[in-house]
């Protein structure tokens, strides 16, 4: 009974003699001697205790016992190598971790910029709202986050900075000017314990006075958003996020009451260990700063 595996030279010796039929072919592409072929083959029949070849004078003829191993081992090493190159060439296909709102409300309506830019590189991203841990899950290439940011980490880069705002739609401020009503207020209840002392309704009350008294939470900013176009209250939410609908004249900013800015809250970037040489990597985080700096 086998009592541990061969080592993996002893396989792949074996597996380029089957393959090619040859001492010789075998020791040419692995660039030793025909010689420590043989040995090696001999070796390990020996640790195996079965016959894997027929000796011949310029050929070797694989045996029952040796065919059988031989399928196996060619397809293995084949499937080894095809992903060993797959983690080690940079490839122009990249996906990217970030969290639903900012997929959604800047990312993707962006991404078509990009690919005009850089019409060889394919991005694909995936949002999720839960912190993936990009240094071991290969899926991802980066990760877009928002929080807080540690310059000193290598991987890290920061983005920018974000910066709040009101918005409602033009008929929302138009009704709001001519009545004596108060305001509702639309907030994320952001799920980072972290982040929550950004979202603190009871100061923005101080801020506005009586004028706003009511407060509606929805779990993402996108919620947010989409109540602020339905004409359903005022929306406290980034300036980033809600970029394309008020691009697109859907949402207005209050000018009356502006939120102080939050130095410390950004978005940035993080890039594996394994990808940060990785050109279409560099490209596309080189592209969102440069992006992210028009807002």
């Amino acid at each position: 009974m086998l009592k541990r595996l061969p080592s993996l030279n002893s396989i792949k010796v074996f597996e380029a003699t089957a393959r090619l039929g040859s001492f010789k072919a075998a020791a040419h592409e692995l660039n030793v001697s025909p010689t420590a072929i043989s040995h090696q083959i001999s070796e390990l029949e020996k640790e195996l205790g079965i016959k894997l070849f027929i000796r011949g004078f310029r050929i070797v003829t694989l045996t029952d016992e040796g065919k059988k191993l031989a399928e196996v081992s060619i397809r293995l090493i084949s499937e080894l190598k095809q992903t060993l190159l797959e983690l080690t060439t940079y490839s122009k296909h990249i996906t990217i971790s970030t969290t639903n709102a900012f997929a959604a409300m800047w990312l993707v309506p962006q991404l078509h910029v990009f690919k005009t830019q850089y019409p060889d590189i394919e991005v694909q991203v995936k949002a999720d709202d839960r912190l993936m841990d990009i240094d071991h899950d290969l899926k991802f290439d980066m990760a877009i986050r928002y929080g807080f940011v540690d310059k000193k980490h290598i991987q890290v880069s920061k983005i920018i900075n974000d910066q709040f705002g009101l918005f409602a739609t033009q008929q929302y401020w138009r009704d709001k000017d001519a009545a004596t009503s108060t305001m509702k207020l639309l907030i994320t209840k952001w799920k980072n314990k972290d982040l929550l002392r950004y979202h603190q309704p009871e100061a923005l009350l101080q801020q506005f006075g009586q004028g706003c008294s009511t407060f509606e939470y929805f779990e993402d900013e996108n919620q947010v958003i989409q109540a602020a176009l339905a004409g359903q209250g005022v929306a406290y939410v980034s300036k980033i996020l809600v970029q394309q609908t008020v691009t697109q004249g859907w949402l207005l900013e209050s000018q009356s009451f502006q939120i102080e800015s939050m130095d410390n809250l950004c978005y940035y970037s993080v890039i594996p260990k394994r990808n940060l040489n990785h050109p279409s990597v560099i490209a596309f985080q080189n592209w969102l700063m440069q992006r992210l700096a028009t807002v």
